[in-house]
């Protein structure tokens, strides 16, 4: 079971330390992510659409391609969440 350090174990605290401390270096670090990113729309019809983002890397002639992987927000998230620029 993960026990957080002593003093990060409000919940609360938790939620918002990343957003107010660790924001402006989690942006830095994904700048080039987001720079190689492209929005893309799919529609699943019956007025549904889903948006996502895909950023690929490039790949040496000859080499297999990198594995996909897909990260995805939870409810009341987005795309530019700390944690998902964190874990992108």
């Amino acid at each position: 079971m993960f026990k957080p350090a002593r003093g990060l174990r409000n919940p609360h605290l938790q939620s918002i330390l990343p957003s107010v401390v660790f924001r402006p270096w989690i942006e830095r670090r994904a700048a080039p992510l987001l720079q190689a990113s492209r929005q893309h729309i799919l529609d699943c019809g019956d007025g549904v659409r889903l948006m996502g983002w895909h950023a690929s890397r490039p790949v040496d002639e000859g080499a297999a391609p990198p594995p996909l992987v897909m990260l995805l927000h939870g409810c009341e998230g987005s795309s530019e969440s700390s944690y998902v620029l964190g874990l992108g």
